[in-house]
């Protein structure tokens, strides 16, 4: 069924025009008559390209983003971006002495949560920051959190919704930004959180070294993605529900049909568990780890940024 129907790209560029390329239909490679070419689900185009394809469709989807996420992953990516939180392990601030008064000062806890879209991932983690000593003792949040996203239309959508949960304050600040070029200091967070982002990104090679530039020594990266499923007649079930009903849905909920068809387009070109570890060690991280979660529907990668 996936050379009956239009791929994302030639629904999209009737917004933003290209040309498309040749898919060799035995091997499923993608070809180009131009180098420089980059995938945007099941076609490639100029590298250039990619980053104002994806602004635009999630530019457009953002209101509708909660309904997006609901219908590519059957309603399980709360669970899913609670793991993730979770894998922060403790919230508690370090605590430092000061010298100078010999005093202990609080060192809370710097997270930043890249391609962070409208805030789940850092609504979880402070979630489970109000659950900690610190601030049931000092009623301030032991985390800060710097969410990115290139998107200001989600950026917009997420405001509003942690002004909902009263997440308002200095422990969250809002940035537009491309993650393959943070505006951020080097070693200077404790950890960087990413979900699913990171398949959107033209440059992932790149993206992954701004992560290990930007995490202190001892950092850690966590990366949520939709993965390979590992058991074949599920692969078989969740391919027929993403590419048949998903974009359907978005056509007839959203009016919305290449946002949807993009989606599950470039999870099925994302690389698998073994490869994106890989990345992960050729970006300098180390002890690298996945966990697969539903079936293997997504996985959650972890790496450690270890001290020179």
């Amino acid at each position: 069924f996936f050379f009956k129907q239009k791929t994302a790209y030639e629904i999209a560029q009737r917004l933003v025009g290209s040309e498309m390329c040749i898919r060799d239909r035995n091997y499923g490679a993608y070809f180009s008559s131009q180098s420089q070419k980059i995938d945007f689900g099941f076609s490639q185009v100029d590298i250039q390209e990619k980053a104002a394809l994806v602004k635009d469709l999630f530019n457009r989807c953002a209101k509708n983003y909660d309904f997006l996420n609901d219908g590519v992953s059957l309603g399980q990516h709360r669970f899913w971006k609670m793991e993730v939180a979770r894998k922060l392990g403790s919230l508690e601030p370090r605590m430092a002495l000061n010298t100078i008064d010999n005093k202990c000062n609080a060192n809370k806890i710097e997270v930043i949560d890249v391609c962070g879209g409208t805030g789940d991932i850092s609504f979880q983690i402070l979630e489970l920051a109000k659950r900690t000593r610190f601030y049931r003792t000092t009623n301030e949040m032991p985390v800060n959190i710097q969410l990115v996203d290139m998107n200001a239309e989600m950026l917009g959508v997420g405001k509003k919704r942690a002004a909902d949960r009263g997440f308002v304050g200095d422990f969250l600040t809002w940035n537009e930004g491309n993650a393959e070029k943070l505006d951020v200091p080097s070693e200077s967070k404790d950890f960087y959180t990413v979900a699913f982002g990171l398949r959107n990104i033209t440059n992932r090679d790149m993206a992954l070294k701004e992560a290990w530039r930007v995490l202190k020594p001892g950092g850690r990266l966590l990366c949520l993605e939709m993965s390979k499923i590992q058991v074949p007649i599920f692969r078989e079930i969740y391919d027929w529900y993403s590419f048949s009903l998903v974009p359907k849905m978005g056509d007839l909920f959203a009016k919305d049909q290449a946002t949807y068809k993009y989606l599950v387009e470039s999870i099925k070109m994302f690389p698998n568990q073994e490869h994106l570890r890989t990345m992960f060690r050729q970006a300098g991280f180390k002890q690298c780890k996945f966990t697969n979660l539903t079936g293997g529907i997504v996985a959650i990668h972890e790496g450690i940024k270890l001290p020179q």
